[in-house]
């Protein structure tokens, strides 16, 4: 039950989190790793025990991956890029600050001139 309890409690926020952040549909995402997840849980509790465990997590795991690196790979910041209405520094991959705004339009923004 712990398990269960961690794999909704922290992974699959995770996982919407950055789904977010790159810009793709998170429900997709987070639908794919309930489903390997749930998935697996019945075939453990079919008699494959251990191997089911592992491939538990393995499928999550590689669920973020595929989220991480493929996931919107033609759309890249420049660089480390700066929120005009947070503040907020974001990383090169995150395509959408948590405020909302979006890379593009952080780079459209007019600057402020003293």
């Amino acid at each position: 039950m712990l398990e269960i309890a961690v794999f909704f409690v922290m992974v699959v926020p995770a996982i919407a989190l950055r789904a977010r952040q790159r810009g793709v549909n998170k429900v997709l995402y987070v639908a794919a790793a309930i489903a390997g997840f749930v998935l697996f849980l019945i075939l453990g509790l079919l008699g494959l025990g251990f191997i089911a465990l592992a491939l538990r997590w393995v499928w999550v795991g590689g669920v973020f991956l595929v989220l991480e690196f493929l996931a919107n790979r033609g759309r890249k910041a420049s660089g480390t890029w700066q929120c005009p209405n947070c503040q907020m520094f974001n990383d090169l991959r995150t395509l959408k600050c948590l405020c909302g705004t979006s890379y593009e339009a952080a780079v459209t923004a007019p600057e402020d001139s003293p």
